[in-house]
């Protein structure tokens, strides 16, 4: 008697833990509190075994380029998230696809904050390299543009008076836009919650990190629980997933 009242009881817990996954996916909005997950936990997974993620990039469902993200505790309790890959990209007045490589470095504290960025684009015809580093703390930045082996641009500033550059203007750039967006940035919400993926009919546990923005802006990451991210959809139209995934419904 008494095992079959755990049977039960364990039946009617997956039963109402399968109808909350269901009713997470339909009304997401709805979600009781006790279900959601503290998307600092999720992003901590993102470090926990150091574990790579490899990524195709998608527009829509032609395959764009690959992304592999390399995550990295350092030996100060800071943390690192390294990237490379590839991405392919018709360039204005070009003749012909580039093939552009890539390369981005981002540098977190203990408390997750953002204290260094550097970034490299490389395309081979022309033969031309950029580097981008960025000091978010300072509000400074460096760059470089090498062609054919000779450097053809390079400076250093900040931000605040490169805002001011009225030639960023007709591209909707100036300090009065930054304002907004700054102001706009406490509208933004983090949640996370249980979720899952399939891959080749099997279904994948996840963590569903939901970047929101009250405009109805929304970048969305699956993680699994070893700290692989799987799928990355963003507002731009293009999306990350791992090979095998099958695409969200």
């Amino acid at each position: 008697m008494g095992y079959r009242i755990f049977a039960a009881a364990v039946v009617l817990f997956w039963g109402v833990m399968t109808a909350l996954l269901v009713r997470s996916h339909l009304r997401p909005d709805e979600i009781p509190s006790w279900l959601r997950i503290p998307p600092e936990h999720v992003v901590g997974l993102l470090f926990r075994q150091e574990e790579g993620s490899d990524l195709l990039i998608l527009q829509g469902t032609k395959r764009q380029g690959r992304l592999y993200l390399t995550p990295r505790v350092l030996e100060d309790g800071s943390r690192r998230l390294v990237g490379n890959g590839e991405f392919f990209l018709r360039l204005p007045a070009a003749t012909k696809t580039q093939r552009i490589l890539f390369d981005v470095r981002l540098d977190f504290d203990t408390a997750q904050r953002v204290t260094a960025f550097q970034g490299r684009v490389a395309l081979r015809d022309p033969a031309l390299t950029a580097t981008l580093s960025v000091d978010p703390a300072a509000g400074t930045y460096a760059y470089e543009a090498v062609e054919s082996g000779e450097t053809v641009a390079e400076g250093t500033g900040r931000f605040d008076q490169a805002l001011n550059d009225p030639r960023l203007a007709p591209f909707g750039v100036n300090a009065a836009r930054i304002e907004e967006m700054r102001k706009s940035a406490g509208a933004i919400r983090l949640e996370a919650r249980p979720s899952e993926v399939r891959a080749r009919g099997e279904r994948i546990e996840t963590y569903r990190l939901a970047l929101r923005h009250e405009g109805g802006i929304d970048w969305v990451f699956h993680i699994s629980p070893t700290g692989r991210l799987l799928r990355a959809e963003t507002p731009v139209g293009y999306s990350l997933m791992a090979e095998g995934l099958e695409p969200p419904e």
